[in-house]
């Protein structure tokens, strides 16, 4: 999920990891889900504690897993970009995918994983949702959001004209 938090693109990753046993479950080795390469301020926003770690630019699922479903929700923000991409790719399978954001002016949402994206509304805010099946273990999800609203560049422009303006006028004046 991307949404803009204080002007900023802030991705949520919101997963479960599914037990079907009636016991808990060790991996054999960790799950490692590596964060995109820009990603900055990841977080663990909420999960069982010691079993997820965010470190070295990575997640980390060590189990064990509990019998059921076992909820992570991690965040990070991107660089601000009038494009921004994303290729993740996941250390399981992922039975199905859910892809969205607010919609702002004519951003928009494509990924070849995507078999549907569709605009709607929720409560008069506008939202961009893709939806998605199966992606095996290893594979990557390619995601791009394009016309990333920016920050205006009129107010920095002003600013340095109204500064140079004065500059001159001291100039003259001397």
């Amino acid at each position: 999920m991307l949404e803009f938090q204080d002007d900023e693109p802030t991705f949520f990753y919101i997963f479960s990891i599914v037990n079907n046993a009636r016991t808990p479950v060790n991996p054999a080795k960790p799950l490692v889900l590596p964060l995109p390469g820009d990603a900055e301020a990841a977080a663990l926003v909420s999960g069982p504690p010691g079993i997820a770690r965010i470190a070295d630019g990575a997640l980390t699922l060590s189990g064990p897993f509990p019998p059921g479903q076992t909820a992570f929700q991690i965040a990070f923000r991107l660089p601000l970009a009038s494009t921004l991409h994303i290729a993740q790719r996941f250390p399981a399978p992922v039975e199905g995918i859910l892809v969205a954001t607010e919609k702002s002016g004519s951003l928009t949402l494509s990924s070849p994983q995507l078999s549907g994206v569709r605009e709607g509304d929720s409560n008069g805010q506008m939202f961009i949702v893709g939806t998605g099946g199966r992606l095996a273990e290893d594979q990557v999800l390619d995601i791009t959001f394009s016309n990333v609203p920016a920050h205006p560049e009129w107010p920095f422009w002003t600013a340095i004209a109204v500064v140079g303006g004065g500059l001159l006028w001291v100039g003259w004046a001397m």
